[in-house]
């Protein structure tokens, strides 16, 4: 360091200059940062870390059955063989070439509608449960994906009608009422994301259950510590 006025040598400290008798200006103290830092502090640092690092994982993926038309499949058979008794024994007189016809006509129907109409759904209905989220994917060429925070979830419930048991599939309802997005638009949003024709509904459901607890409890454990 030297001198303003005469560039001789100064040391570090000095306040004056010992060649001239300059008076010199005094070194502004650089404040020195508090590092310490408290337990809640480095805890949620912590928190953010390991949360950061945590990878999303699948735990199951599946989607719509085609046996959710196991019942339009029974009531065409169902009908079907209604029709050929009545002809065969010819009850009420209704042996004839048109009845026939028109009960084999209404069978066939039935069950292509069922098909095409299951058909579609398999071929376009998709669903994703992961350590985070639940997807709920629409389309075939064009797709609409629609997810649900597991955190955010209250309740899961599942539902069978008596076809639906036979066959071990059902609908599932995931509930959750602060995410007015899901539902029914016209109601503004009910907070429930259905998922039907799933295989093995309980199972499922019992899944996405255990991630909703997993997930409530670590919060519940971090805002215990802070």
């Amino acid at each position: 360091m030297k001198c303003p006025k005469c560039d001789a040598e100064i040391q570090l400290g000095e306040k004056f200059c010992k060649a001239c008798g300059l008076a010199l200006p005094e070194e502004a103290e650089v404040p020195v940062k508090n590092t310490d830092t408290t337990p809640a502090e480095k805890l949620l640092d912590a928190k953010v870390q390991k949360e950061s690092h945590v990878e999303e994982k699948d735990l199951w993926q599946g989607r719509y059955s085609i046996k959710e038309a196991g019942a339009g499949w029974f009531l065409s058979a169902l009908l079907l063989l209604v029709v050929v008794v009545v002809y065969i024994l010819n009850l009420g007189d209704l042996k004839q070439d048109w009845f026939i016809i028109t009960g084999v006509f209404v069978a066939g129907f039935t069950f292509l509608f069922f098909l095409f109409r299951d058909l579609k759904n398999y071929l376009t209905l998709k669903y994703r449960v992961t350590t985070q989220r639940v997807f709920f994917i629409q389309g075939f060429l064009s797709r609409t994906t629609d997810e649900l925070e597991i955190i955010r979830v209250d309740d899961v419930q599942y539902r069978q009608g008596l076809f639906e048991r036979i066959f071990n599939i059902g609908t599932i309802v995931v509930i959750a009422p602060t995410d007015k997005t899901h539902g029914e638009p016209t109601r503004g949003g009910t907070g429930k994301l259905e998922m039907r024709g799933v295989k093995d509904p309980e199972k499922v459901k019992e899944l996405i259950r255990k991630y909703c607890r997993l997930r409530r409890e670590k919060g519940a454990l971090f805002v215990e510590q802070v």
